[in-house]
């Protein structure tokens, strides 16, 4: 279920959901001068969005608003789930933070806060693997 979360989130936000990467025990051995692994292959990763690292990234994440009137507005994402659908019958715990946050990239009503949420997801460091 929290593979299918993340890869759906990352299609929301135009975010590769998997990634190549050297396989960092293969690294290790030709590092080490194992003549076997000279040239270490590369391995599939994916964006886990449930890892603690990179859910309390999403969690405390901020995306900036322009605003004609008071310049630039900083607004988070947790407080931006929690106020608006923390009524939700939703299970408060981290997949159900990433379920809604889905269902909020999903609705059209809200289209400029999503256009700006995406984009700090997008331009964000993520943790693969």
């Amino acid at each position: 279920m929290a593979k299918e979360l993340s890869k759906q989130l990352c299609e929301l936000c135009g975010l590769p959901s998997e990634k190549e990467v050297i396989d960092p025990k293969q690294k290790q051995l030709a590092d080490h001068g194992d003549p076997r692994f000279s040239t270490p292959s590369l391995i599939k990763v994916t964006l886990d969005f449930t890892k603690p690292e990179n859910f309390i990234r999403l969690f405390n994440l901020k995306w900036y608003l322009p605003d004609d009137e008071y310049g630039t507005q900083e607004a988070g994402l947790a407080f931006y789930v929690l106020f608006n659908y923390g009524n939700s019958s939703q299970d408060w715990n981290t997949e159900g933070f990433i379920r809604i946050l889905i269902e909020i990239l999903q609705n059209t009503r809200s289209e400029l806060y999503i256009k700006y949420i995406k984009q700090s997801i997008r331009e964000a460091e993520w943790v693969y693997g």
